[in-house]
């Protein structure tokens, strides 16, 4: 199969599992209404007088936005999965082996027992914090690795994560075990949830994961030839160690 059919038949697979995604809940919405619903906002078209007057509210403000936020996130993290495994020429090497995931929760858990405010950024607080912690955690690791080894060998950088890692989330237990009162929502938190999202998540994420999406397509012959090896790659003209702090830093940012 060729390369065009394969992305029709995935975007093709996407798009119903959206569509079920929207349909399934405590109310189930057959899909031909759902498609009916979101030709109405989207297209202007008229709804059949067969639907539920409820049905178009509980799609459009509801159901879609948590649907496609956990499309965008699902998405996101694919794709630094394969930026990272292509980095580290590991089929097991993931975004959070950086220490990108304990980063953000200790600065989620660091505004949540402060009980730290804004006005200005609201809800957007936590995750903005998240995001600086899980960035100055990957520019900690890289650095790291980098005084370890000039070379920035796989390894180190792998190794080097997992110990961040490992102390990072030590960090966060203690901040849960001496705030008792705060344990429950710092590992909420951590849990996740997509419940209550709204668009203007929806805003926020989507263009992230489009750019970020974009900017390691831009970068995808040199990861196609740093998946040969690190020799190879150096004597075919990648500069190595950018490229690594590139895109290591680009996958904090859509992990993050």
């Amino acid at each position: 199969m060729k390369t065009a059919a394969k992305m029709a038949v995935l975007a093709a697979a996407a798009l119903v599992a959206l569509i079920l995604g929207v349909g399934v809940g405590s109310v189930f919405i057959p899909p031909d209404e759902v498609c009916a619903i979101l030709a109405h906002f989207f297209f202007g078209t008229a709804l059949p007088e067969s639907i539920d007057p409820v049905y178009p509210s509980l799609v459009f403000n509801m159901r879609l936005p948590r649907v496609l936020m956990a499309f965008l996130t699902g998405a996101g993290l694919a794709v630094s999965g394969t930026v990272m495994q292509s980095v580290l020429r590991n089929p097991l090497a993931s975004p959070f082996g950086l220490g990108v995931s304990a980063g953000a929760g200790l600065g989620a858990a660091l505004v949540i027992v402060a009980g730290v405010s804004s006005g200005l950024l609201g809800a957007f607080l936590l995750p903005s914090v998240s995001l600086c912690f899980a960035l100055v955690t990957v520019v900690l690791v890289v650095g790291f690795a980098t005084r370890l080894d000039r070379s920035l060998s796989n390894t180190t950088i792998v190794l080097t994560g997992m110990v961040v890692s490992l102390f990072l989330n030590a960090i966060m237990n203690l901040l849960s075990t001496l705030s008792p009162l705060y344990a429950q929502q710092i590992s909420l938190w951590t849990l996740g949830s997509f419940s209550s999202k709204e668009w203007s998540q929806v805003a926020v994420l989507a263009p992230v994961t489009l750019l970020c999406t974009l900017f390691f397509l831009r970068f995808s012959r040199e990861m196609d030839v740093m998946t040969f090896g690190e020799e190879q790659a150096q004597a075919m003209g990648v500069a190595l160690r950018r490229m690594k702090w590139v895109l290591l830093v680009a996958i904090a940012v859509l992990t993050g």
